[in-house]
């Protein structure tokens, strides 16, 4: 199979544990782009904090942001595709959080918000690289609709809240973990799995065509939509197990090494 198109998470998957990228992978990405490859950064973040990652990698295919629920123009920040929460999802996901005294904020495509001052939102900010906004309230003060709601915890605390928060609303939100200690409310139709839909659309190609590399639950769907669905080596158990390559860890450039093997080998 040719393959034409490769989507990769970053947290976890083409981002060392530094956060940092290799030289590899920017070689391997760029010689891909040269063979008429596409190549897509396909993560939970918004496209601020995206953008540094394209312009590093010298990629300009479009980005998926906030875990498919924006699909954005790697050099503009353009939105090509928006699905973000409705007003009664973001109210609903904001209680719910609140009332297991959960630190909670809300994320749009180029910043993020929250209500408390404290070490959760100023970890947020030192991962992506600037600070948020504290405002009054998440459910009033808000610029625009958010495209998703986060919770920040341990993980321990994550993945119990988790579990509750899709035991309660069922298939009314998508529901993931994102990081070990971030557990994100998007609208229903927001994946990235149906991301990578529109990308065929986009571009004219089949899901046959596709990769997908990942490393969490938020991953799970679009590493499923592809024809050749991957894991890098530390990913989380069932990420593993869907998996039809495992690839090596993201601190040993495992996206590179499936670029290298699946879109640049003669």
């Amino acid at each position: 199979m040719a393959y034409r198109f490769i989507a990769f998470d970053l947290d976890g998957t083409a981002l060392h544990s530094d956060r940092t990228m290799s030289e590899r992978l920017k070689s391997a990405c760029q010689r891909a782009a040269a063979r008429g490859c596409i190549v897509a950064i396909s993560s939970g973040r918004i496209y601020r904090s995206t953008k540094r990652f394209s312009d590093f990698l010298g990629i300009d295919a479009p980005v998926i942001n906030c875990q498919g629920a924006i699909i954005s123009d790697a050099m503009t920040g353009k939105e090509l595709y928006s699905r973000p929460l409705e007003y009664d999802m973001l109210c609903d996901a904001v209680d719910f959080l609140r009332s297991h005294n959960h630190f909670v904020q809300a994320n749009t495509n180029d910043g993020f918000y929250f209500e408390e001052d404290c070490k959760w939102s100023k970890y947020y900010g030192s991962l992506q690289g600037f600070d948020g906004v504290l405002v009054k309230d998440l459910k009033h003060d808000l610029p625009c609709i958010p495209a998703k709601i986060v919770g920040l915890a341990e993980p321990e605390v994550t993945l119990e809240r988790f579990e509750q928060a899709k035991a309660f609303f069922g298939d009314r939100m998508e529901i993931a973990i994102s990081q070990p200690t971030m557990v994100e409310f998007t609208h229903p139709e927001a994946s990235k799995g149906n991301a990578l839909d529109w990308i065929c659309s986009y571009y004219n190609i089949t899901p046959d065509e596709m990769i997908a590399v990942g490393d969490s639950f938020n991953d799970i769907s679009m590493i499923e939509y592809a024809g050749l669905g991957a894991a890098v080596a530390n990913a989380r158990q069932e990420i593993l197990d869907i998996a039809d390559v495992v690839v090596s860890s993201n601190d040993e450039d495992g996206v590179a090494e499936l670029i290298e093997r699946y879109m640049l080998e003669e």
